[in-house]
């Protein structure tokens, strides 16, 4: 007599370093032959304590470690930063300081989102995609060395400002990419991903996130838009200068399903990259004459707490500081990839072992800001 064959739950631990990972973390997997049933997720592997560290520094010298809360979009932790601090000092920026601000933050949006499809191209072998991407990434990398001496961790936002004015020959250069390059590249990208017919009939079938799951593992940026969410801190709750955009929310493909794949995810972070460069050219237009920072005596801050939010490359980045006067007592972020990691094991649940890999990368795990 013949009987079923029948499987036992293998508990598998993947990690903390493992080239399918975002970063330093433990994934803790009970496995149904290939299909994982359930996941326990392990961080503090790259824990720096950088809250800690701000508290009691003088307040320009905290600068640095707010940047470092995500290293590949450090303007938007400086960002956020910045807003909790002018608005504790009820300090109004220059409008030159904002437009500026809002070019090198849409800037280090598009750089964001080239890495995360790197990150996917390279999970699903396609080797020629990541090369074409990172050709052009260096173009943005480009761009910001020209503005402020640095490819990476750029320190170029101050309290009321900027460090700096735009140098020379940046705007020309900015627009060429914006107008000419960044449009062309962006439908090669979609050609490449979306032609590629083993690639498509994978990434439409796994990674699925409901508007449900957006909800209960509080999702938010390209990750719960692409599920048919509406949250985006630019239009919703305009910051730093947003408020005089014309800037209209990207709809999924197709909005009536309430869910994404990996290849949602994909082809709205691909539109992001548009909206960006609509964003940043808007701004070039907008750009007005006057100065580039506003005096702050940062000696006599008023004691007290302040909060400021940003839409990050990833999600709602918020900060939350109390001041004791010539020093911050405590400071707090918020990110949104740690709300992702925390709803990570509703996300994968029922997935393949062997679709890990795409799935985290289109998902754009920052650990960088989880642990902070």
């Amino acid at each position: 007599m013949s009987r079923p064959l029948g499987t036992d739950i293998i508990r598998w631990e993947l990690g903390p370093y493992d080239p399918t990972l975002p970063g330093p973390i433990r994934l803790h997997l009970d496995l149904d032959g290939e299909v994982i049933s359930s996941c326990r997720v392990e961080n503090g592997y790259l824990f720096r304590d950088l809250e800690s560290q701000m508290e009691g520094r003088p307040w320009i010298t905290t600068l640095p470690f707010a940047e470092r809360v995500d290293v590949e979009s450090s303007i938007f932790g400086a960002w956020v930063y910045c807003l909790a601090v002018e608005k504790l000092a009820e300090v109004e920026i220059p409008e030159r300081a904002k437009i500026i601000r809002i070019i090198v933050g849409e800037l280090n949006r598009i750089s964001c989102h080239l890495n995360s499809l790197v990150r996917l191209a390279k999970s699903m072998n396609a080797e020629v995609v990541q090369h074409h991407i990172l050709r052009d990434r260096e173009v943005i990398l480009d761009l910001f060395e020209l503005l402020t001496g640095a490819r990476f961790n750029y320190s170029y936002l101050r309290f009321g400002g900027v460090v700096s004015d735009i140098t020379e020959g940046f705007i020309d250069r900015l627009d060429r990419v914006c107008r000419d390059l960044l449009p062309r590249r962006v439908k090669e990208y979609n050609d490449l991903f979306s032609f590629n017919v083993s690639f498509r009939d994978r990434a439409e079938e796994i990674g699925r996130v409901s508007s449900e799951q957006v909800l209960g593992a509080h999702l938010t940026g390209p990750n719960a838009r692409a599920s048919g969410a509406t949250l985006d801190l630019r239009v919703d709750d305009p910051f730093g200068g947003y408020e005089s955009f014309d800037l209209k929310p990207i709809k999924p493909e197709d909005s009536t399903k309430n869910a994404s794949t990996v290849h949602d995810r994909l082809i709205y972070r691909l539109k992001e990259i548009g909206l960006s460069a609509e964003v940043i050219k808007e701004a070039i237009n907008k750009l007005p004459e006057g100065e580039f920072k506003a005096p702050i005596d940062l000696e006599s801050l008023p004691k007290g707490e302040a909060m400021a939010r940003v839409e990050s490359s990833r999600g709602v980045l918020s900060c939350h500081l109390i001041s004791e006067g010539k020093a911050p007592s405590r400071v707090s972020f918020s990110p949104s990839s740690l709300s992702t990691l925390g709803g990570l094991h509703q996300l994968i649940q029922g997935a393949r072992v062997e679709d890990l890999g795409p799935i985290l990368a289109s998902l754009d795990i920052s650990v960088s800001e989880v642990d902070r």
